[in-house]
């Protein structure tokens, strides 16, 4: 009995599971030339994310079709 109530008062807390979550991982490295411009890029987009510019940016011709 003591099982069946803690079962049904038991909360369910953290974050949702994603649908469809990033498995694959890239990396990139800059100098700092390189990076001064990417982050002049980032600024420009207006984006909130670094992740969503640049999967922006490599996907932006395929988005297009």
């Amino acid at each position: 009995m003591m099982n069946e109530n803690n079962d049904r008062s038991q909360k369910k807390t953290g974050r949702r599971p994603k649908t469809y979550p990033a498995q694959i991982r890239y990396t990139i490295s800059f100098n700092e030339v390189e990076h001064a411009r990417f982050l002049q890029l980032f600024d420009q987009s207006g984006m909130k994310l670094k992740a969503h510019f640049i999967i922006s940016c490599i996907l932006k011709d395929y988005q297009d079709h």
